[in-house]
């Protein structure tokens, strides 16, 4: 589970990341779930698999994790371990003993590594040829070779900035008329583009874009009536109607939460900063109404509890001091490692990695 926090932070963001991170392990330890708290909490990658990174050797993670992973037993967590990434709590499920695989494991890895180098040394030779004035659609590619018609940076194939295609659109839209890409690799597979015509930007004709004028003025349309409603529900809840009523009548999904904090809020949609806005700025005994992507949610503060003002002092304290000495050993630890670079790379020192 990471609680991301930037190397250069600020003591204030950095004190809150590691406040939050202990919460997490406090949840973890008084028995929640590893995989639902990642998926609530994580601000890593591998949240949507439960925090699950899978096996992985010495060498593969930044060294602060590295240490802290391989220092653990089967079952056991970790306190909040800081990388330049953030907080980590990590979880060791399972140690294998260090062994070489067996071919019949790896086959199928081989294979995949084999032929990729396969498909982009065709694609070098067919690059090559194209550059010499081959046509692209001779081109001997164990593949389909598909033209694709005028797309434009908003839609079509792929949008301009596209971030699931992020390496073919910029290149797609870089090429200049008649210009051909380098080989590019997206998702495994390995492109080569040609500009075959490019248009100046023009306004369409209304009978072409008929369909996606009718269906975005509908979408728009739904979101003011959505947003009527919700208004209007408000407005009952203002003059008395009772809220777990209504939402049995609108078949809605609702849920008490019990007491909350501004880094420990979360709920089935996950953290929203509009929702934990509108919470924290609501009275108690008032309602009020949240939009978070295209839903609306409608909440009731039933209570407001204060801080405990010597707890949270003594509490200030000790996350200081142990922030203050984490920050420390990390600058300590970067100036080592530059020393060490830069006495090598001026031959002053030579280090035998095999006796560090």
């Amino acid at each position: 589970i990471l609680i991301a926090v930037s190397p250069d932070a600020d003591e204030k963001v950095e004190v809150e990341g590691r406040a939050k991170a202990v919460k997490v392990l406090q949840e973890l330890k008084g028995g929640g779930d590893f995989a639902e708290l990642a998926k609530r909490y994580s601000d890593d990658p591998n949240k949507g698999k439960g925090g699950d990174l899978g096996f992985f050797s010495k060498g593969q993670m930044v060294k602060q994790f590295e240490d802290a992973a391989f220092a653990l037993k089967e079952g056991e967590l970790s306190e909040p371990v800081r990388t330049p990434f953030g907080y980590h709590i990590i979880k060791v499920e399972k140690i294998e003993d260090e062994r070489t695989k067996a071919l019949s494991e790896v086959r199928e890895d081989i294979v995949k590594i084999l032929k990729e180098g396969d498909a982009k040394n065709i694609a070098k030779t067919e690059l090559e040829g194209i550059k010499k004035g081959a046509d692209l659609k001779s081109a001997d590619f164990n593949a389909v070779v598909k033209g694709k018609q005028h797309f434009t940076a908003s839609g079509g194939s792929f949008k301009k900035d596209d971030r699931e295609h992020l390496v073919l659109s910029k290149s797609a839209f870089a090429l200049k008329k008649g210009e051909v890409s380098e080989i590019l690799e997206d998702g495994g597979k390995f492109y080569i583009l040609r500009n075959k015509e490019k248009k100046d930007a023009f306004i369409p004709k209304f009978e072409e874009i008929k369909g996606e004028v009718e269906k975005a003025y509908r979408d728009e349309e739904a979101k003011k009536i959505v947003d009527l409603e919700a208004g209007r529900i408000l407005e009952d809840f203002k003059k008395g109607k009772e809220f777990n009523k209504v939402a049995d009548e609108l078949k809605a999904m609702k849920g008490t939460t019990g007491y909350v904090t501004r880094n420990t809020m979360a709920s089935s949609i996950g953290r929203d900063e509009n929702l934990v806005q509108t919470v924290f700025n609501t009275k108690k005994g008032d309602y009020n109404k949240v939009k978070v992507n295209d839903n609306y949610f409608l909440v009731y503060i039933k209570d407001r509890a204060g801080i405990d003002e010597k707890k949270f002092q003594e509490e200030e304290k000790n996350f200081t001091n142990k922030i203050l000495m984490e920050k420390q050993n990390y600058a300590y630890q970067q100036w080592l490692e530059n020393t060490k670079k830069t006495a090598e790379e001026k031959g002053r020192i030579k280090i035998t990695k095999g006796f560090v």
